[in-house]
């Protein structure tokens, strides 16, 4: 289901953790460094913020993703990773020569390469197809990847950080409008330092976007 790529909003946990100001490599520089570097023990702490037309903060809470564990599938080494959110969400990820690789066991994903390495601009990844339902009609989307930019810099609580733009998009029926219907979003990706920030995107009634979620890197630890 499409809701399942939204924000969890229900964010109870909330950590202090010192921060500190570091700068990533230049994406187009290292466009093979995997952009989420995978390993036990790597953890990212993100304030979860839910915001109004004009940027103002509504909530905010503190959530940890954290590589917890490996499996061994295949002979390969995929990694566990748990959160961010409050409700369990387990993600298994491995970066392959082609790209990050990934799938969700408690929604029964098939294994899908997120992310494509090296990462060039305009590159475009079919995650998955999704399956769901109007007023009884059952309609089939894809999730794709586009990379739209190579380089964004990007200040959040943790640094200032040299970015690959990532978005998400949904294509399918055109009955179901533009993004079929779905919650456009914005991830940035600093290389070998992880997901530094997220933005979820709503409309005013004028027809404004503005963002009206985002997860933003307080703190990493990358031992």
């Amino acid at each position: 289901m499409i809701s399942r790529f939204l924000p969890l909003l229900a964010l109870t946990v909330a950590f202090l953790f010192a921060s500190g100001c570091k700068s990533s490599t230049g994406p187009g520089d290292s466009n093979q460094i995997p952009l989420i570097p995978l390993a036990i023990g790597n953890e990212w702490k993100y304030d979860e913020m839910n915001l109004d037309s004009s940027g103002g903060i509504i909530t905010m809470v503190r959530d940890t993703a954290r590589i917890v564990a490996d499996d061994m599938i295949d002979g390969e080494e995929w990694f566990v990773q748990h959160g961010p959110n409050p409700e369990g969400e387990i993600t298994y990820m491995i970066n392959r020569n082609d790209g990050l690789w990934r799938f969700h066991p408690q929604w029964g994903d098939q294994m899908a390469r997120y992310l494509h390495y090296p990462v060039s601009l305009n590159d475009d990844n079919n995650v998955g197809d999704e399956v769901f339902s109007i007023d009884s009609a059952s309609y089939t989307v894809s999730l794709h990847t586009r990379i739209n930019a190579l380089h964004k810099s990007v200040t959040v609580r943790a640094g200032t950080y040299d970015c690959i733009e990532v978005e998400q998009e949904y294509r399918g029926d055109g009955s179901l409008g533009a993004n079929c219907g779905a919650t456009r979003v914005l991830e940035y990706y600093s290389p070998g330092v992880g997901l530094i920030q997220a933005d979820w995107y709503d409309t005013t009634p004028n027809g404004t976007p503005f963002v009206f979620y985002r997860r933003s890197l307080v703190a990493l630890h990358l031992p």
